[in-house]
């Protein structure tokens, strides 16, 4: 198993060398230079220069890599264009509002989808499961931003209920029920699909018919035999979706005006502040990448037959 973390741990080293070359030259195949952004239009060739300079922008594009590369070992992202501010303060400004809104909107999804998925496998082709699923498959079909954008009009616009986005003030509790309730929503449509598909074929496995042949409960053999086993293709999806959900929820950041890396990220691409778009880009693929170790660990622990060497 410790020969499997040590090579992990190197691939993944190599993967994020991978994915920082690629972030950071299809930056350079933008038709658009981020001095303009810095100076402005009507900021004269002298100028230009010396923002060039400052930024390093004016050196070939694989010393620029080299350059930054180096910086960030050090632990440094570089600082913005557009605030001056060092990179690595503005995600731990941002952080704790995507946080917030990441960890309140997974645990609904795990637990709207879940309940869902369960009552709705274990009786498949049921009237629980048809309903159930014909509902998922609704959720499942509308975007995010439209279910967003409904919400925030009946719920916070016409019925005045929840505030109509923005942080709010501590403990922010009444502004993360919305962007919270549309992605649990639509991420629940997934989870309910996925683990009714699995109920119904883990159902069919003959171990199950040994449980039923030794006379265990049908509540027993749901939970413990047919529910446990089925659970496994969800880790993989739910470890991923964690932490896609902590680098930033760029759509309902922004439809939410929600204040956190997503709505950073939106507002670096939108303003061509690079430095900030690739830190917010290796933060998400940092924690895509420790997802999928987790999930490999956390597999082991569902179903001992699960071995890595």
């Amino acid at each position: 198993m410790w020969s499997y973390v040590v090579r992990r741990c190197f691939w993944m080293v190599v993967t994020l060398f991978v994915v920082s070359v690629i972030n950071f030259f299809v930056v350079f195949l933008v038709p658009a230079n981020p001095v303009d952004a810095i100076a402005g239009d009507k900021a004269t060739p002298q100028v230009i220069a010396q923002i060039e300079k400052y930024y390093g922008l004016d050196k070939p594009s694989y010393v620029q890599y080299l350059d930054y590369m180096g910086h960030v070992l050090h632990g440094d992202l570089g600082h913005s264009y557009q605030t001056d501010l060092p990179v690595t303060e503005e995600i731990a400004q941002r952080a704790p509002a995507t946080a917030l809104l990441a960890i309140t909107a997974f645990v609904w999804t795990l637990l709207f989808g879940l309940t869902a998925g369960f009552f709705a496998g274990v009786k498949p082709g049921g009237r629980a499961d048809l309903i159930l699923t014909t509902i998922a498959l609704v959720f499942n079909a509308l975007p995010d931003f439209f279910l967003g954008v409904v919400l925030l009009y009946l719920v916070g616009f016409k019925l005045g209920i929840l505030p109509l986005g923005g942080y709010g003030p501590p403990p922010h509790i009444r502004n993360v029920i919305l962007p919270a309730f549309t992605l649990a929503v639509i991420g629940a449509a997934t989870y309910q699909r996925l683990l009714r598909t699995q109920m119904a074929e883990v159902r069919q496995e003959d171990y199950v018919r040994t449980a039923r042949a030794k006379g265990l409960g049908a509540g027993r053999i749901n939970v413990g035999h047919i529910a446990r086993n089925a659970l496994l293709p969800v880790v993989t999806i739910g470890g991923l979706q964690l932490a896609g959900l902590l680098s930033g929820i760029v759509i309902i950041e922004t439809v939410f005006a929600w204040p956190g890396l997503g709505q950073l990220f939106y507002q670096a691409a939108t303003n061509l502040d690079v430095p900030v778009v690739m830190g917010t880009a290796m933060l998400s693929a940092v924690l895509v990448i420790l997802a999928n170790f987790a999930v490999d660990m956390i597999y082991m622990l569902l179903d001992p037959r699960v071995t890595y060497s």
